[in-house]
């Protein structure tokens, strides 16, 4: 699964949805194998993806609730539904940062 997702993330047009498909399987393992995943947080996953997000997974151990999704486009939804669950989200964007630019003199 690391190696699919670096690549994906390296390339010039990263496959959200494939993407997507990675965090949840991430997530079926982290559950299944690892038993760190919570009723709560299974719960705010599956309302997530009904609200169309493109995968999301539990982050850290499991024991401070704490999960995230992909939902480009829909992230209020998104948001609605963890909060419908009991959940309170908390909206991320990602930008290129700080950028270094060459100036021709």
């Amino acid at each position: 699964l690391l190696r699919e997702a670096l690549y994906l993330l390296r390339s010039r047009d990263t496959d959200l949805d494939k993407l997507g498909l990675l965090l949840n399987r991430h997530h079926e393992q982290l559950r299944d194998r690892k038993r760190i995943s919570t009723e709560k947080i299974d719960a705010m996953l599956a309302a997530s993806l009904e609200a169309g997000a493109l995968g999301g997974k539990i982050n850290g151990s499991g024991g401070g609730g704490c999960m995230f999704a992909l939902a480009p486009g829909r992230e209020e939804h998104v948001a609605a539904a963890i909060r419908a669950q009991g959940g309170v989200p908390h909206l991320l964007t990602i930008d290129p940062g700080a950028c270094v630019e060459e100036i021709g003199w």
